[in-house]
């Protein structure tokens, strides 16, 4: 999964695993599951924020609108210029984001909210960046299904950093948008399949329009 946005990942070492993953068969199913349901809620987007874009892995697959991406890791902003990306790349953080208001018409970010250190002063961002009907995208790990269950014990897998339960995350979201939830993209055994069944589906996601 693109996890991007929590404090371990300023080691080089991470950037490599990130592209290890991303160039297997694998992975890259993933991001294009992920992009297609970006561009499915975001279609009548214009200029989005990626927030917590790590390496640019699914901002490269989206072609329907203009994307900044925003990371606080220089290493993956780096990779993510050195892939080809132009001069919408900005490291900063989410609880402070460098950005003019109303400057955005949609947000989106896959799994990254439930690794913010203050989501409630991320969110206050969100909703200061997106102009008056801005629409915000959260993807996050479903800590239901068997594949999250399958990794959280691992103290080395960054499932265990996680510092938000996705309900939570939907929570502080509702206080800025009318929401809609659902699960997706269903993973088991190295297969990746259609699921909205909460133990199998890899990611809660939340739609979000002021």
């Amino acid at each position: 999964m693109l996890l991007v946005f929590w404090r371990s990942l300023t080691l080089e070492g991470e950037v490599e695993k990130f592209l290890s993953f991303y160039s297997s068969d694998f992975g890259r199913k993933i991001i294009d599951r992920e992009a297609d349901i970006i561009d499915e809620k975001l279609r009548n987007c214009d200029k989005a924020l990626s927030i917590g874009c790590g390496i640019g892995s699914i901002g490269e697959m989206i072609e329907n609108f203009e994307v900044v991406y925003l990371d606080h890791s220089f290493p993956m902003v780096s990779e993510a210029k050195n892939r080809g990306g132009e001069e919408f790349l900005v490291v900063g953080e989410a609880e402070k984001m460098p950005f003019r208001d109303d400057v955005f018409d949609c947000a989106y970010s896959v799994t990254g909210l439930e690794f913010m250190r203050d989501l409630e002063m991320t969110f206050r961002e969100i909703d200061r960046i997106l102009d008056s009907d801005g629409n915000m995208l959260a993807m996050m790990l479903n800590s239901y299904s068997d594949y999250f269950k399958s990794h959280v014990e691992d103290e080395e897998s960054y499932f265990s950093k996680i510092r938000y339960h996705p309900k939570q995350v939907a929570e502080y979201m509702e206080k800025y948008f009318s929401t809609e939830r659902e699960y997706f993209l269903g993973i088991e055994e190295g297969e990746i399949f259609t699921t909205e069944r909460p133990e199998k589906a890899s990611l809660y996601v939340v739609s979000g329009e002021k």
